[in-house]
């Protein structure tokens, strides 16, 4: 492939969905691209190179890559020419290995797949502990079940006689028996089902609700990292997969027993027949196993390309308006074909090949029906068998095919049902998903004061590069003080916020509430006593009360009318047919982004919080509608801590302190007047904003 800036996008892309596919941990994907890429580059940027190609090919538990460049030798892990080869060389573990053959620079790279960990179906199983007595009376209703059912083609064969017979009496006792293993057949399948329903019922509910409450304990790094269609598939299509693959395979297992049982009951009537049987069923079974090999590779590949669809999705759902105002409608369709095209497409293929193999084994069973009907024929021929012995071998053929398409597909349903249960696993304990932990101590009656030492803060790069956004930041505001943190975009107004709340932690240095660490706070004084309302806060989808009642459960409707009120939106909503019950669709979307700012203020009011925290939380408001919200703040600080983060700096000037920063540091604080007296930075930033506002002079 020529080497040009469009052809290295395009394949490190491809070789980024193939990694993908073959499980390699996301971070280390992103690792691999972003090497890879570089030493391209670096090929490119020498002017020595000519063309380049990429070979990538999965081999058991390893995923082995071949990057080769055309041209003079250059050895880029040597003397690296970018910061970024060097960089990822030097801070993971990336081992790559260079050597040139002829003119081709070739190197190889070789990493650990993920596969299919047994320990992470032993961990999943155990949320069948409250019906385990259920399931195994179940399981054992089925084993005595496939018994019955091993009788039933003796019954059919001697009942057959009987009629040429003409034995009467005979008729009507094999008759009753018939019925009676019948009756007895269904009623243990009715029971035994609703036992395993009510288990697998069981098993997924207690299993939805621990990944939901794992999901909300994720770290919020993680959170960012990762697409909702990682989410809401696992959540939802791998539990289902997993209770279904279960199911099938335990009514595989049963199959094995029933195979089994067919096989003592061949050797009784003809042990010669037995043997054939099962020398047809080796080759039977070597057939499918071929096959499971196969789609094992694929189903993999799907599910991961299924998991980014369904965010994809979510992202269309969430954001159509936008993509009908900015008329990109086509442009979406062309992103969202590419991976309707790809996902239909690794179905289909699968499902292509998954047929081949299934004609090749009904050619196979057909043919050896020939051969065995023919064996039957000879023998009764010669007199070695009777007619009624013949009925009975030839009902056993065909019920010990039925067994062996059950039991040849175990490894495929084990192997389904693995990978569904590692992919949940995943999300409840694997370091890729890695969870917030609190300490123990509690705060009774937290007073609100905040302080911040030597705090140090950085952001981990997508090219394994970390940028620091905090830089030794010391300051403590007050219990009950109103403060705010201003300074242009980018300085880690927001990030401080975040810290603050705990969604990051610091990489040294301390956040305390009232002079204790916040690491060391357990999770109820932290989050209970620290609220923050952000520029876009999330309004769920329900209406105005439930979206109130998540923060309080004995809400009453003198709740809601003091806190709208105070909040300014109380009678935008009693214009509203349905009132306090009016849905208002998902984010909110119904109301305007104002409405939706002072719905999420009125929800923090709901509960006295001793620190507040307002991110440009009056971004979207009209001047007259802010000004009432900044006397109601007003109003409750004092009683309150209230931090707040605003670029308008005219909604912050009565402040008890401002403190400004800049480049991740605090340069100045105190009050508005004092900051335009002292600090340069200050007075230009609000200077330019009254140039642009001069009603505010």
């Amino acid at each position: 492939m020529e080497l040009s800036r469009e052809n290295i996008h395009k394949t490190v892309e491809e070789l980024g969905e193939f990694l993908d596919q073959s499980s390699i941990d996301s971070k280390r994907c992103l690792h691999l691209k972003l090497l890879i890429e570089a030493i391209i580059l670096d090929h490119l940027a020498s002017e020595k190179a000519v063309s380049f190609a990429v070979d990538s090919i999965r081999k058991k538990k390893k995923v082995c890559i071949d990057l080769k460049i055309d041209g003079d030798p250059f050895n880029d892990l040597e003397k690296p020419r970018s910061v970024i080869v060097k960089n990822l060389l030097e801070n993971t573990d990336i081992a790559p290995k260079w050597h040139l053959r002829g003119d081709q620079n070739i190197y190889h790279f070789e990493e650990d797949a993920i596969v299919p960990e047994k320990n992470s179906l032993i961990y999943i199983l155990r949320y069948m502990a409250k019906k385990k007595k259920a399931f195994v009376f179940a399981s054992v209703l089925r084993l005595v079940n496939m018994v019955l059912t091993t009788i039933e083609p003796i019954l059919s064969a001697y009942i057959i006689t009987a009629y040429a017979a003409s034995d009467i009496t005979k008729i009507f006792m094999l008759a009753a028996l018939i019925l009676g293993q019948a009756i007895a057949s269904g009623l243990i399948t009715y029971f035994s089902s609703r036992l395993l329903r009510e288990s697998y019922s069981s098993m997924a509910k207690d299993m939805r609700r621990s990944i939901v409450s794992n999901v909300l304990m994720i770290k919020t790094e993680c959170m960012d990292r990762n697409s909702s269609g990682v989410f809401t598939q696992r959540l939802l299509s791998e539990v289902d997969n997993m209770t279904d693959d279960l199911d099938e395979l335990l009514t595989d297992l049963t199959e094995v027993f029933r195979f089994v049982s067919l096989m003592i009951a061949f050797a009784i009537v003809s042990w010669q027949m037995m043997l054939f049987e099962i020398a047809l069923f080796a080759i039977y079974a070597l057939i499918q196993r071929a096959q499971t090999r196969s789609i094992a590779r694929d189903d993999r590949k799907v599910r991961s390309v299924n998991e980014k669809m369904a965010g994809f999705t979510s992202e269309m759902v969430r954001a159509h308006r936008d993509i009908k105002l900015l008329h990109a409608e086509d442009s979406f369709m062309s992103k969202m074909k590419g991976g309707i095209d790809e996902s239909v497409g690794l179905v289909n293929h699968m499902r292509i090949r998954s047929m081949k193999y299934i004609l090749l084994r009904s050619e196979y069973v057909g043919f050896t029906d020939f051969i065995y009907m023919s064996i039957l024929a000879l023998q009764l021929s010669f007199g070695i068998i009777t007619p009624a012995t013949a009925l009975v071998l030839y009902n056993y053929n065909g019920r010990a095919y039925v067994s062996a398409r059950s039991i040849t597909g175990i490894m495929d349903t084990y192997y389904g049902l693995l990978l569904s249960s590692e992919r949940v696993y995943q999300l409840l304990e694997s370091p890729d998903f890695a969870k917030e932990s609190f300490g123990k101590e509690k705060i009774h009656d937290a007073r609100g004061e905040i302080s911040l030492k030597n705090v140090y803060f950085s952001y981990l790069h997508e090219n394994g590069r970390s940028v620091e956004v905090l830089k030794g930041v010391d300051l403590t505001v007050n219990a009950g003080e109103k403060v705010a943190f201003v300074g242009r975009s980018g300085c880690g107004k927001s990030t401080l916020l975040s810290l603050i709340t705990r969604l990051y932690d610091p990489d040294s240095g301390s956040v305390m509430l009232d002079g204790v660490d916040l690491r060391r706070l357990d999770k109820d004084t932290v989050r209970g006593n620290i609220a923050m309302v952000g520029q876009s806060p999330y309004i769920f989808n329900m209406s105005i009360r439930d979206n109130m009642n998540i923060v309080k459960e004995d809400l009453t409707d003198e709740d809601l009318n003091r806190v709208f009120r105070m909040a300014c939106i109380y009678d935008d909503f009693q214009t509203y047919p349905q009132g306090y019950d009016t849905v208002i669709g998902e984010s909110g979307i119904t109301l305007s982004g104002g409405q939706r700012q002072r719905l999420a203020l009125a929800r923090v009011l709901l509960k006295d919080y001793p620190v507040i925290i307002l991110d440009e939380a009056t971004s979207a408001l009209d001047n007259l509608t802010q000004s009432s919200i900044m006397d109601t703040i007003g109003n409750i600080s004092g009683d309150r801590t209230i931090i707040m983060v605003a670029h308008r700096l005219s909604t912050v000037k009565d402040c008890d302190r401002i403190f400004f920063m800049d480049k991740g540091k605090i340069l100045a604080s105190g009050t508005h007047s004092e900051l335009m007296e002292k600090c340069k930075e200050y007075r230009e930033l609000y200077c330019e904003e009254t140039q642009d506002h001069p009603a505010q002079k």
